[in-house]
């Protein structure tokens, strides 16, 4: 079954004429942590949105690492299908029994990026959920406090149905922002073990760099540290 990613990126969108300079950074940081993970996905863009397609067995896992990459908002796990209300609810309960979601609750979320789509939203969400109901999600209506979503989006190329989003990490992408040089104590740093836990024994850790040393005596100091002198920045 061929999966399809749907890429969320907020604040990317205050950006002004340097904007596609954010999202080509992105773009980037996506296909290098797919990779990384083994994923034969194929990034595509289009209207405020990146897509990855995917053919394969266990979508979570890929939902998974996209929702820790820094400048993603949410991430969905859907299908694509035809712009029509059978399609949608059809490809979307096949989506559902592929990954085992059985809600308890649920309610549709229509979005057209695609205003000369001729169905307003409130229609369409009715329509698909009615369709949902009557061909086998038994299940009751919640539109408050559903357990499930059912996402509907329609676009020019076509319409995505999901029912599955995670929460991503936000921010910015990885690799926009200035460098910073900090400068600390060597009495401070001192202090942090070289040792760490693995197996249930104590170990000499290897992996551990200055740049983690420098962020660990970050978290413990805080702002105090830096009024008291002991802590210096400076953007490089």
């Amino acid at each position: 079954m061929e999966f399809v990613y749907i890429i969320r990126f907020g604040e990317i969108w205050i950006k002004g004429k340097n904007r596609r300079f954010f999202e080509q950074a992105l773009e980037q940081n996506i296909r290098r942590t797919l990779k990384r993970g083994g994923c034969n996905a194929v990034l595509e863009s289009e209207r405020g949105r990146l897509y990855a397609v995917e053919s394969g067995e266990a979508p979570g896992e890929t939902l998974e690492l996209l929702s820790r990459i820094p400048g993603i908002v949410s991430v969905s796990v859907g299908v694509k299908c035809e712009r029509s209300v059978k399609s949608l609810a059809e490809n979307g309960l096949a989506l559902m029994q592929k990954m085992g979601v059985v809600p308890v609750s649920f309610k549709v979320e229509c979005k057209r990026a695609d205003k000369t789509f001729p169905i307003p939203s409130p229609q369409l969400s009715r329509e698909v959920g009615e369709y949902l109901l009557t061909h086998g999600l038994d299940v009751p209506v919640d539109v408050h406090h559903p357990q499930m979503v059912f996402g509907v989006e329609i676009q020019q190329n076509g319409a995505y149905a999901f029912c599955k989003t995670l929460r991503g990490a936000g921010g910015l992408p990885v690799g926009v922002s200035e460098k910073w040089q900090c400068f600390f104590p060597v009495e401070l740093i001192r202090r942090l073990p070289d040792t760490c836990c693995r197996n249930g024994e104590r170990q000499w850790n290897p992996y551990i760099s200055m740049d983690s040393r420098l962020l660990q005596i970050w978290s413990r100091t805080r702002w105090p540290a830096l009024r008291k002198g002991s802590l210096f920045i400076r953007s490089v």
